[in-house]
């Protein structure tokens, strides 16, 4: 939502793909267009530039770890060959830090090396892999983020969400191992 806000305030045409639920048209969305985005894509227009936010997690579905391993895995093969068939021009990914698996220092870089990569940062490897295959057509870049903040306090993600609605709340806050570098933020 924050993205397509920004976009929006720069005048940038969009189009909105969301798998989770139906909107109605709000008239700051030029085009809003709901379906399983893991399956074959059919879109009113066909755009230069895909940012691709969409993934399922544990956090999202807590059934079997192959459902979401191959849900992830799906959806940007589905992008992948929408955007080889229309002459997409670039595809922004927005993958994740877990693509690392267990961080052992306090800096990393792209150049690391992924060490006990958990099935969510694996699905997200191989993403990664076939978004950057040079057979596509068109150019992308992948972020490694960790979990996104956002203004929308309603969510229990990432950690940093919770600090900032107890703070709002004035609740106590524990901290456990201060020291330690083990949370990424």
């Amino acid at each position: 939502n924050e993205i397509a806000k920004n976009l929006q305030k720069n005048k940038y045409n969009k189009l909105i793909l969301n798998m989770k639920f139906k909107k109605k048209n709000k008239k700051n969305i030029k085009y809003f267009y709901c379906k399983d985005i893991s399956k074959k894509i059919k879109l009113p227009i066909i755009p230069k530039v895909i940012i691709h936010c969409a993934g399922v997690s544990k956090i999202h579905n807590k059934k079997v770890k192959k459902n979401y391993f191959n849900k992830n895995v799906e959806i940007t093969n589905s992008l992948i060959n929408y955007a080889n068939k229309n002459s997409v021009e670039k595809i922004f990914f927005l993958s994740s830090i877990d693509a690392y698996g267990f961080i052992k220092k306090a800096k990393i870089s792209e150049k690391d090396k992924s060490f006990r990569v958990n099935a969510y940062g694996k699905s997200k490897i191989i993403c990664e892999k076939n978004l950057c295959n040079k057979e596509n057509t068109f150019k992308s870049i992948c972020f490694r983020v960790p979990g996104i903040l956002t203004y929308n306090l309603n969510k229990d993600h990432p950690l940093l969400i919770n600090i900032i609605k107890k703070i709002c709340l004035k609740e106590k806050i524990l901290i456990f191992n201060p020291k330690s570098d083990f949370n990424n933020v």
